[in-house]
């Protein structure tokens, strides 16, 4: 019987939105692509989420791309502006504990990012506890870091579901016997989360997902950017989704 849920926090329990960041920070085509690929394409911010200093992390992403330093650097400085709350998140935890349920975290999030805008995490003290990759030094989708929060709380892997925006963090999960589900929007994963807290089945690989119009966030393909931009220039109002993507994004 399932009695704990455990979150992803990025575009799940509060936005990340990097990719409307910087097309608003630099308007230019080119440009968005370098800061994109150095920050997020490089693999140095991932390596921050394992707990790399944040100043050799930068130092690293401008090597990749020196002609671009002044940019790649601007962006990192006010990483701040893209991120932000979300409204449900306080409300949904405390809903679930007030039926019974544990309520935890498992998240890739450097101190960096923590230390930039702390406001939004105020959910966190409403959660029974979780895990920072930061502070265990590993990352999803390592299997590692998903046993290590369920040996820090004597969590059983049948009893627990997997909360996650991206598909590569929820297999490891399911094999380990953890239930999962693919975060598209807020009423979309309720709604699954509550069908399988009533008995259904695991909802990470049906075949009705939303498509994200905005992209994966920092995962974004090339593509993906390319056709927000041109969303943002047909309608102002298609900004950072509602939840998770244009509808806007």
């Amino acid at each position: 019987m399932i009695n704990t849920i455990i979150f992803d926090i990025g575009d799940v329990l509060m936005n990340f939105d990097n990719i409307a960041y910087i097309h608003r920070m630099f308007q230019n085509d080119e440009t968005e692509r370098h800061v994109q690929d150095a920050i997020w394409g490089s693999g140095y911010w991932d390596e921050m989420d394992r707990g790399l200093e944040a100043q050799e992390a930068l130092r690293r992403m401008v090597a990749a791309d020196p002609d671009y330093e002044k940019e790649i650097s601007s962006a990192f400085y006010h990483i701040e502006q893209c991120m932000g709350r979300k409204e449900y998140a306080i409300p949904w935890i405390q809903e679930l504990k007030r039926r019974g349920y544990q309520v935890f975290y498992l998240s890739n999030y450097s101190t960096y990012v923590m230390k930039a805008k702390p406001e939004v995490l105020d959910f966190i003290p409403y959660m029974d506890g979780g895990v920072f990759s930061c502070e265990v030094r590993l990352i999803k989708p390592e299997p590692a870091i998903y046993r290590k929060l369920l040996d820090t709380y004597g969590l059983e892997p049948e009893n627990c579901v997997f909360l996650d925006d991206r598909q590569p963090n929820l297999e490891p999960a399911a094999a380990m016997g953890i239930h999962t589900i693919r975060f598209e929007v807020y009423p979309q994963a309720r709604e699954k989360l509550e069908q399988l807290l009533q008995g259904g089945t695991d909802q990470s690989n049906d075949g009705d997902t939303v498509e994200k119009s905005m992209g994966e966030g920092r995962y974004a393909s090339k593509e993906k950017r390319k056709h927000f931009r041109g969303s943002e220039n047909k309608s102002s109002s298609c900004r950072k989704r509602g939840e998770k993507g244009c509808r806007k994004a």
